[in-house]
């Protein structure tokens, strides 16, 4: 199941890529050096995963590489439908996933209670709504 998720994750980085690229090439670039930034840890977290759940060193780095593979198909899909389409809807898938991984993960741990901090932020923006009604 990790697999398929992250193959999938690895698809959207690359239609997000190629999108970037048909645009300029300074923005491909500057995109390229955030999914990788965001991709290392992901990988390697996922690396542990598959590992901890009985896979041999081999089937862990395989499978890895497999999903890691969906990039390069992610990729030439983006620079084909950057090229016809607009960029811009790519763009939305893109940071539509980051966005929700970020907060199922944040949404997570505020329910396993390993984040006193998260649930200040909406709570203060409620009080000052109440204490200063528009």
């Amino acid at each position: 199941m990790i697999t398929l998720s992250d193959g999938l994750h690895n698809f959207i980085d690359g239609l997000a890529i190629g999108a970037s690229f048909t645009v300029s090439v300074f923005q491909g670039i500057s995109t390229s050096i955030a999914i990788l930034c965001e991709e290392f840890p992901h990988e390697l977290g996922d690396f542990v995963i598959l590992l901890n759940a009985g896979m041999s060193l081999q089937q862990a780095l395989f499978f890895n590489f497999l999903s890691a593979c969906c990039c390069y198909l992610g990729l030439g899909f983006g620079i084909l439908a950057g090229r016809h389409f607009s960029a811009s809807w790519i763009f939305a898938l893109a940071g539509g996933m980051f966005l929700y991984i970020a907060l199922a993960d944040m949404v997570r741990l505020e329910v396993s209670g390993r984040s006193p901090w998260f649930g200040m932020v909406p709570k203060l923006g409620y009080g000052h709504k109440r204490e200063n009604p528009v």
